[in-house]
């Protein structure tokens, strides 16, 4: 079991410390907090597009994120020798596997969160088709160059991770950020008059939490897939086999109804085969201000669970077979 923590912990700070990984987050906010200004052109819709702006590209660089660190903490090592080194020792194939997946699945969640809060107090900032709270995202931004100099001054100081430690601190600084943000909003309106606040559109945090937590759901999957997909492919035809498997799981909705029809036997079996991303993407609802049950997204943590679960027993069972002692060179 310390075996597998140590592999674990080892996999998630790799993630972490690595400088693509930090720049695709990095993009990821910035290309979030600029999303406000679309608002301007959408009137009455604001809420929408900036949460289907956002989601979109939260989800789109998070599957380029996952890619990255599974060629970073599996593929680097099957190169280098790091993994025979490590299988020499009482150390199995599937506890790797294991430790990979979880590890991996940690920084999914840390990407999400983050970048899921910073989703949330941009549509805090844009209540009105025609007021932007410029104090907010100030604030905000301010908040995330306080966490890059923390991160400075401790690589500069004790020589620790830049990247890791910048992380570490926003993913406290942005929550209780959005928090206190939140709180000042709410008894705002509160106070005012009930005819000043009608062309407000304020999302509670109870309707926007289940979003969240389905496109954080969505991001992990991604982790899980393509680390069991990295056991097998190099970072090229990785890319490419999770590429396919992302763009068909976003089209397999409307692809398999006008191929097989609705209800045929054989749309089902691909629907099963390709994750199909459609289902956590719920935008909509919270746009026209419909609740998401609870169930359903007790189902979808279900649907995650089983999904990857398959997808680590079929990586396990042929890893089993796969030749490591390869010349590093090819």
């Amino acid at each position: 079991m310390s075996v597998f923590l140590s592999l674990t912990r080892n996999t998630f700070r790799e993630c972490l410390r690595e400088p693509v990984f930090f720049l695709i987050l990095a993009s990821t906010l910035l290309l979030v907090l600029s999303f406000p200004l679309l608002t301007f052109f959408s009137f009455d819709r604001q809420i929408w597009t900036i949460l289907e702006s956002s989601m979109a590209a939260v989800l789109f660089l998070g599957f380029a994120a996952a890619v990255i660190c599974t060629n970073t903490c599996v593929q680097r090592e099957m190169k280098n020798g790091t993994l025979l080194l490590l299988l020499s020792k009482p150390v199995s194939r599937f506890t790797f596997l294991l430790a990979k997946v979880v590890g991996i699945a940690g920084c999914m969640i840390v990407f999400s969160v983050i970048c899921c809060t910073t989703v949330m107090t941009v549509i805090l900032s844009s209540i009105s088709p025609f007021l932007f709270d410029a104090k907010v995202m100030l604030i905000f931004f301010g908040v995330c160059i306080l966490c890059l100099v923390f991160g400075a001054a401790r690589n500069y100081f004790t020589g620790a991770s830049f990247t890791e430690n910048t992380i570490f601190a926003m993913l406290p600084a942005l929550p209780v950020c959005y928090g206190v943000f939140y709180q000042i909003l709410q008894s705002r309106l509160n106070i005012m008059d009930p005819h000043d606040t009608v062309s407000l559109t304020f999302v509670h945090f109870s309707e926007q939490l289940p979003v969240m937590f389905l496109l954080l759901l969505a991001i992990v999957l991604m982790g899980i897939i393509t680390t069991a997909t990295a056991l097998h492919f190099s970072f090229p035809g990785n890319l490419v086999f999770c590429t396919i498997l992302f763009l068909g799981g976003l089209l397999i909705g409307p692809w398999i109804q006008s191929l097989f029809g609705s209800g045929s036997f054989w749309g089902g079996l691909f629907s099963a085969l390709l994750p199909n991303w459609q289902l956590f993407w719920m935008a909509y609802p919270v746009s026209e201000g419909t609740a998401i049950p609870a169930s359903y997204v007790g189902l979808m943590t279900l649907y995650v669970i089983v999904y990857g679960t398959i997808w680590v027993i079929w990586a396990g069972v042929t890893f089993q077979g796969t030749e490591l002692a390869k010349d590093s060179r090819v």
